[in-house]
């Protein structure tokens, strides 16, 4: 099957979750499908589900057979533990002349290319592509599609097609979305010990919630987003350039699937065959409509969509895998836990090292704090959650003259995502830093590197890179960084044996409130029906939220000035007790996230985290260390909490 429109191919792409499936939505009218094996893929919840390597086989056998291709999804964040099995899989779906593998670690990437694999490369929804400097970043990489940003527009995907016009672009068309940017959501993991980035979802942003002035027990779903469905827009995804039409569930069986399908098919078709002649069809439509799962959006393919994306009813949500729970809190049992399990995992040879104390702040105040108190490194954030103002000129200027003056270098931390107007305000700001007193930059993906790396300044990367693993090391290292920081989501194991064998500096975020949910979605404009076509007032503290789950325990969503909402936790972390235990790592640096604290807050902390880190606590007593806790606790007015290490 061969679908061109004006000399660029067009590709029907299906989803496939058993082999049963697979033997039915071959036959559809699909021109290609993707699956997932047993391992290493973004649905990993049912065992049933994925085909096996054997089913693999067989499948592209079929397919072939049918001038049909089969895409496999390598997409998961891997550990070190599993690379060994990683490099016998990828060796097997090259034998095997798979069409093209699904990727979103980097460290992936860089396996691929250690063990000379040839087969092409997809960057995955996950990768979140958004911008052109992350499409020149895949071109340099020799990736030849990339699936574009949930959150990315026709509009958008169209200027891409004219800057990168040699690679493919894939754009989802319908099915289950997510309210979160790509692999920027760690709730799940923080939350259950399950992580979105490894397969393994709870779903928590489906859960209910009660009303936000709380005056009644109504609950409603403010996250729960509805499916895309381009079916009526089939026009304007072809003249945008995308060459892949991706329909999401693989987890949907083929009873379904096959059916949405061939109605996307024949419209495509007709389409191709009368462009002037097609029109959508009412009877499709309304098969469409009755035979959905969610409500239908168009998502944000014409813009950001506000309240038109969510379901705030719930009628239609499916069943979760979840229900609310409080995030987890520091008992005895559980820190005495992690400790003993955290020093059974460091070698005997381990002994303790000079560790750095970095810090972030997003005010002028408490960037004097920091360097008054001496700390390693100095993070100035580029997003800063109202009420908070975004810092001038003038006081980037005073804080990098006091940061000279004390010898301490500072960064600036880039949001962690940018459009190509904040690209452009950010590249006079960048030109300016060092001359300011600024040693380098915090970066948080790879297109922010790309456009930044001939700038004079030093880079490292933050936890918005996913770092699992130390290939993700070694490929940040090529990319010209210095440091990573470690996934807020590594669990006990990768925290004692990964630093090791990082080939660059390692740090961890050990104090604070990282965001857990990354979006693009405005829960107060959604709320007064606002979309993309209305007046956008700047944040103020009334965006700031706080939702109520149907248990009680309160999700703090917080907005920074380019009006992105980020869900953080209620408890801080807070790895104070497991200090002498991490400072036997190879960990070069330890990182307090003091976005949300007060200067008399943050000056505490950082003594407190100081002290830990100069004294010998090697044999600290359980009750030693939960004094550790305590004082954290008392100095924040926060519960603290090991979150995913008690997993």
């Amino acid at each position: 099957m061969t679908r061109v429109y004006q000399d660029r191919s067009i590709e029907l792409l299906a989803p496939v979750g058993t082999f049963e499936d697979f033997r039915q939505v071959i036959r559809s009218a699909a021109d290609a499908v993707y699956l997932g094996g047993k391992q290493f893929n973004m649905r990993m919840h049912n065992p049933k589900h994925n085909l096996t390597n054997e089913e693999i086989t067989q499948a592209v056998a079929i397919a072939h057979e049918l001038d049909k291709k089969v895409y496999v999804t390598f997409n998961n964040m891997m550990t070190d533990e599993e690379l060994g099995q990683a490099e016998s899989y990828l060796r097997f779906l090259e034998a095997t002349k798979v069409d093209a593998l699904i990727i979103q670690d980097f460290g992936a990437v860089q396996l691929i290319k250690d063990l000379g694999i040839d087969l092409e490369m997809h960057l995955s929804i996950m990768a979140n592509v958004h911008s052109r400097e992350m499409l020149a970043s895949a071109k340099e990489l020799g990736v030849t599609r990339c699936v574009i940003s949930r959150e990315a527009s026709l509009a958008d995907v169209a200027d891409f097609v004219r800057d990168y016009p040699e690679l493919e672009y894939e754009y989802f068309i319908h099915g289950d979305m997510c309210i979160a940017h790509g692999a920027q959501c760690y709730a799940s993991g923080v939350y259950f010990g399950k992580s979105g980035n490894r397969g393994l979802c709870m779903k928590p942003c489906r859960w209910a919630y009660q009303a936000d002035d709380r005056q009644t027990d109504e609950l409603v779903y403010p996250m729960a987003v509805k499916d895309m469905s381009l079916y009526q827009h089939i026009p304007e995804l072809i003249l945008s350039g995308v060459n892949s039409y991706k329909i999401e569930g693989r987890m949907r069986g083929a009873d379904y699937l096959v059916d949405l399908i061939n109605l996307y098919g024949e419209a495509i078709d007709r389409f191709l065959a009368d462009p002037v002649g097609y029109q959508t069809t009412p009877e499709r439509v309304q098969y469409l409509e009755e035979n959905r799962v969610r409500d239908l959006s168009t998502a944000y393919a014409f813009g950001k969509p506000g309240s038109n994306n969510i379901a705030l009813d719930g009628k239609r949500e499916p069943r979760v895998f979840s229900r609310p729970l409080e995030e987890p809190v520091m008992k005895p049992r559980r820190v005495e836990k992690v400790v003993s399990g955290f020093q059974e995992l460091l070698p005997e040879s381990a002994v303790s090292k000079a560790t750095e104390l970095r810090v972030t702040v997003d005010t002028l105040a408490n960037a004097k704090v920091a360097l008054q108190a001496g700390v390693a490194s100095l993070y100035v954030s580029g997003e800063v959650f109202a009420p908070n103002q975004a810092l001038t000129a003038a006081e980037l200027q005073e804080i990098g003259a006091l940061a000279q003056s004390a010898k301490i270098p500072v960064y600036y931390v880039l949001p962690r995502m940018l459009n190509q107007n904040q690209y452009r305000i950010l590249d006079d700001l960048v030109a300016q830093l060092a001359g300011w007193g600024f040693a380098g930059l915090l970066v948080s993906n790879l297109g922010e590197i790309h456009r930044y790396r001939n700038s004079g300044l030093k880079m490292r990367g933050d936890y918005g890179l996913n770092v699992y693993n130390h290939l993700s090391g070694k490929f940040y290292q090529s990319q010209g960084l210095e440091s990573v920081t470690l996934s807020i989501e590594a669990p006990v194991n990768i925290l004692a044996t990964t630093p090791q064998q990082m080939p660059l500096g390692t740090e961890l975020i050990v104090q604070g409130a990282p965001t857990l949910m990354y979006m693009e979605h405005s829960f107060k404009k959604a709320q007064a029906h606002q979309t993309s076509e209305d007046w956008v007032t700047p944040a103020s503290e009334n965006d700031n939220l706080d939702l109520m789950d149907e248990n009680g325990f309160v999700r703090k969503i917080r907005v920074d000035q380019y009006g992105k909402n980020h869900l953080i936790p209620t408890k801080d972390f807070s790895y104070a007790v497991l200090v002498p235990e991490l400072r036997r790592t190879a960990l070069t640096a330890l990182r307090i996230e003091g976005k949300t604290y007060s200067p008399e807050t943050l000056k505490d902390v950082i003594a407190l985290y100081q002290g830990l880190l100069v004294a010998d606590q090697a044999d600290a007593t359980l009750s030693e260390r939960l004094s550790w806790a305590e004082k954290c606790s008392d100095y924040t007015g926060q519960e603290q909490s090991l979150q995913t290490l008690i997993f």
